[in-house]
């Protein structure tokens, strides 16, 4: 009960002629062991994939950027959070808006974009109706 999955797939960037893998999930609302849980198998599951894989791992994680227990699991393992790396952030730090526009002044990121490996991120962007990173894959 409460359960979320996770869908991964495997790419193949043909500019840099690199493998790079995407996952995208959505985390149960009730925050707690479940989510952290669901982080720490997620980062598992990226271990087995040979040494110095781009990784990018993206979704509605129910919980707040930076500060929460599932963030902090999340990243624990070597993943960045787009957002806090990127060269330049757009729009507000709040992705969670109840179908409106954000209130002004008021932060909490639930929904987030990690990267991992030889990943630059040059932008981040978030208003909950999309989220997104442009993101450049440097050659080996």
């Amino acid at each position: 009960r409460g359960a979320r999955i996770v869908t991964w797939a495997r790419f193949h960037h043909l500019e840099t002629r690199r493998q790079f893998y995407v996952y995208n999930t959505h985390f149960t609302i009730r925050g707690g062991p479940r989510q952290i849980q669901a982080a720490e198998q997620i980062n598992a599951h990226i271990a087995q994939h040979p040494p110095e894989s781009v990784v990018v791992v993206m979704g509605d994680f129910n919980a707040i950027a930076e500060t929460s227990e599932t963030w902090q699991a999340a990243t624990s393992d070597g993943l960045r959070d787009a957002w806090v790396v990127a060269e330049k952030q757009e729009g507000p730090p709040l992705t969670s808006n109840g179908f409106g526009p954000p209130p002004e002044g008021r932060q909490g990121r639930i929904d987030w974009v990690l990267v991992g490996g030889p990943v630059t991120v040059e932008r981040a962007a978030t208003d909950h109706y999309p989220v997104a990173a442009e993101l450049v894959i440097r050659s080996r």
